[in-house]
């Protein structure tokens, strides 16, 4: 089964990186779902959360206003701030 790859980023550290099923998130001009083999695209991101799914087990992390991009399978995501909320 394909994945994502996804890199969070904050300015102290890389807050998580892994390979996934899903990620959403809440971009400027709303709320967006990346899965395998979606387009490319740039987009700012608010506050919020953001959900990605492995396994049908939910990581919940909160984010500070930021930028994702999306190429190729992978998910890079530049955040002001971030922390891990719930893994299960």
């Amino acid at each position: 089964m394909a994945r994502l790859y996804v890199e969070i980023i904050t300015p102290e550290r890389i807050l998580f990186q892994d390979e996934i099923d899903m990620i959403e998130a809440r971009g400027t001009l709303g709320e967006f779902g990346v899965l395998p083999g979606h387009i490319q695209f740039l987009t700012t991101l608010e506050e919020g959360e953001i959900r990605c799914v492995k396994d049908g087990k939910k990581i919940s992390i909160s984010a500070g206003k930021g930028f994702a991009e999306v190429l190729n399978d992978k998910v890079l995501l530049l955040l002001e701030k971030g922390e891990i909320l719930e893994q299960g």
